[in-house]
């Protein structure tokens, strides 16, 4: 999409790899910390913790960097003035966020494949 000119698109994908990638740390955390099944389904599953709140509270707990966190936040002002308020997104704008999510995506594999 973004080699179509079709930023919008482009950005609001790369955004459900964000929101995903919050979802993914919110939960290893959880899991980390030795929650209990019915703790981690209510921190997890419920509708009440938005993606703005993991991001806020994985800062506080270290598990995102304030560097991120400050790159993910502006990226969640940006998402919501494209879907609340029909903003367009320019090609800035949509490099960016998925710069972000390839370098997560990266981040991951070598986590997970112990990759150099």
């Amino acid at each position: 999409h973004l080699l179509k000119d079709q930023n919008k698109t482009s950005f609001l994908l790369s955004w459900i790899v964000i929101e995903k990638y919050l979802d993914s740390v919110w939960s290893e955390y959880l899991s980390s910390q030795n929650t209990t099944k019915r703790r981690f389904d209510k921190l997890t599953k419920s509708m009440l913790w938005t993606a703005d709140d993991k991001l806020e509270a994985l800062n506080l707990l270290g598990q995102i960097s304030n560097e991120r966190y400050s790159q993910i936040a502006r990226l969640k002002t940006l998402r919501n003035k494209v879907v609340h308020k029909e903003r367009s997104v320019v090609l800035k704008e949509a490099e960016e966020c998925n710069k972000l999510v390839i370098k997560i995506i990266k981040e991951i594999i070598r986590k997970k494949s112990f990759i150099e």
